[in-house]
């Protein structure tokens, strides 16, 4: 017997975020690190998809519809899985790149500051503890903070705390509500 899940999806209203990209696709996409990673489904029964088909169902057609896709280096940095590190670095190394890879060298001192307020505002919510600098989280706390420095709107995800943390944006005091 397999289980069954139930996506449920609104067709009421339209995603102004979506509808936005779609009408302008080349506005910058930052992407966490589970975004480049199959999904595993093999606990609803379901049999594991391959790199390989993965890339030709979902990375490959999402590359070539949205020109400036991103990450920040902490996300990049997550990337440990060889042919996951392999894509990724074919992508930055197109002409013109695929993918790119924001560094923290690359704000200036007002961004800096301003990413360490948010950096402040989001990492109780998360595993992730400036002064130890450890993995978890990482990721996320940093790229919404450097994003949110710099005036970035999409970040590409499907983890529960960024979703979380720009959603609730108000209620959580993250300052992410524009994202």
């Amino acid at each position: 017997m397999k289980a069954v899940m139930r996506l449920r999806v609104d067709f009421k209203e339209k995603n102004p975020a979506l509808v936005s990209l779609f009408e302008n696709p080349g506005q910058t996409i930052f992407l966490d690190a589970n975004f480049l990673i199959p999904p595993d489904r093999t606990k609803v029964g379901a049999k594991p998809v391959s790199f390989q088909k993965y890339c030709e169902i979902w990375l490959d057609p999402v590359f070539d519809s949205f020109s400036d896709l991103a990450m920040h280096e902490s996300v990049y940095g997550e990337l440990v899985e060889d042919h996951v590190k392999r894509y990724a670095d074919v992508k930055c190394q197109e002409s013109p790149p695929g993918l790119k890879v924001y560094s923290d060298t690359d704000l200036n001192a007002a961004e800096a500051a301003l990413m360490q307020t948010y950096i402040s505002r989001i990492s109780p919510f998360s595993k992730y503890i400036p002064v130890l600098k450890n993995s978890d989280d990482k990721g996320e706390v940093l790229s919404l903070p450097y994003m949110a420095s710099k005036g970035f709107l999409y970040f590409a995800s499907d983890d529960h705390l960024p979703i979380q943390l720009i959603r609730k944006a108000d209620e959580l005091g993250t300052g992410l509500q524009d994202m």
